[in-house]
């Protein structure tokens, strides 16, 4: 922590095939070393208060409230967080590429969490540490039919997180676009293509 003092709390369970690890603390810098495992992983973290600055290979992302992320356990990767509230998931990547077959191209990228499928999520994770923290949830069978919910709802926040910054995305391609455009409007070689 920047402070001499460092006040921090972090909470850990398991759900299924779902590591998670719910964490508070005062502004800090926060580093991972490459998980070392044969089966492949994906990690989530969701910023629930505060903002987050995440760092993995070249790739930078700014995360605030509802923001996640979606990041490799096998590759080092860094925080920089403001005082904060956030729960980090880790789970087996071939349960999420089944329903996000393109997640390779979001790894280290931010997904908006103002989306309502993200609000969903994110009420649906809190519901499980919650159930957790409570001792309640420990049968076998909950815990994997909880896992399959946490795949379906994290690929539909995905998917719609990806619809909105394309949506984003189009009216800036677009001035851009006509921008050249003009400019090379003159230009006898300006073909439609």
């Amino acid at each position: 922590a920047e402070s001499e003092r460092f006040e921090g709390e972090m909470w850990s369970w398991r759900l299924g095939d779902l590591d998670m690890i719910r964490t508070r603390s005062v502004q800090a810098a926060v580093g991972r070393r490459p998980l070392n495992t044969h089966e492949e992983r994906v990690i989530m973290h969701m910023q629930w208060r505060g903002q987050g600055e995440h760092r993995q290979g070249r790739q930078e992302a700014r995360l605030g409230p509802g923001d996640f992320i979606f990041g490799s356990p096998h590759e080092p990767y860094a925080f920089n967080l403001a005082p904060h509230e956030m729960m980090v998931v880790e789970f087996p990547r071939r349960a999420l590429v089944e329903r996000v077959p393109d997640l390779d191209d979001l790894l280290a990228k931010p997904l908006s969490g103002s989306t309502p499928a993200a609000r969903v999520f994110s009420d649906f994770l809190l519901s499980l540490w919650r159930q957790a923290r409570d001792g309640e949830g420990e049968d076998t069978a909950w815990g994997e039919g909880m896992s399959r919910i946490f795949y379906d709802l994290a690929a539909m926040a995905v998917h719609e997180a990806k619809r909105v910054s394309s949506s984003h995305a189009a009216p800036e391609l677009q001035r851009r676009a006509l921008a050249l455009i003009d400019t090379h409007l003159a230009d006898p070689d300006l073909r439609s293509a």
